[in-house]
């Protein structure tokens, strides 16, 4: 293995895409978590680089130039994950970026939850641009990457839970475990790194939830 030049901005971004990172970004500022998933995803293609070069079956004709290009992309995830594993040591537990929660089990239920109610035009929310807490009760899509929320006040006027029911998809930022959220409060500079990684999710504007962190 050669030692190549890592960028760790690059190195980040090419896993998570969209996501704002600090100027003076460094990779323990990711947090444990995320250090991990992401020393996975470098393990992967270092993992596959590594079969297709080395493959036994003669049917997988590799030509000597596509060798060196898969020999190169080996060596750079290689030593990508080596950097990510030595700044595991210097991290500290923060919470899951939402992208890369798990589609199952994120949320239990009976779990107490941090949640945002945005201001989405709905005529029938009571509350706006706000957090209520509440907890997470065995809806129709549990575990099917939504979560259902009872709320512990009323929120809409509409039908769900008399009004007190939520659901949320689980990569969604606008639901939180109680730990999360209070990382998230007492950190903004991890908190607008944590909020703005969202690149597909429809209707979700973080900057109502930024300034309701804000006035907390």
């Amino acid at each position: 293995m050669t030692n190549q030049i890592i960028n760790a901005r690059d190195l980040v971004i090419d896993y998570l895409g969209n996501i704002e990172l600090p100027v003076d970004f460094e990779l323990p500022f990711l947090g444990t978590e995320n250090l991990e998933t992401v020393a996975k995803y470098y393990l992967t293609i270092e993992m596959m680089a590594a079969c297709a070069i080395s493959s036994p079956y003669p049917e997988i004709n590799i030509s000597k130039n596509n060798k060196n290009q898969l020999a190169q992309i080996q060596d750079k995830a290689y030593n990508s994950m080596k950097m990510v594993l030595e700044a595991i040591k210097q991290a500290e537990p923060k919470p899951l970026l939402t992208t890369i929660r798990s589609d199952q089990w994120w949320f239990n239920v009976g779990e107490e939850v941090v949640c945002f109610i945005q201001d989405n035009g709905d005529k029938t929310l009571l509350k706006k641009n706000t957090f209520v807490t509440g907890r997470v009760i065995a809806g129709c899509k549990h575990h099917e990457d939504y979560i259902s929320i009872l709320a512990n006040e009323k929120v809409h006027t509409d039908d769900n839970q008399d009004g007190y029911g939520l659901s949320f998809a689980t990569r969604d930022p606008r639901i939180m475990k109680v730990e999360e959220y209070n990382y998230l409060k007492n950190h903004p500079d991890y908190l607008k790194m944590w909020i703005t990684n969202q690149s597909t999710l429809i209707q979700f504007n973080p900057e109502p939830m930024l300034q309701a962190f804000a006035e907390q």
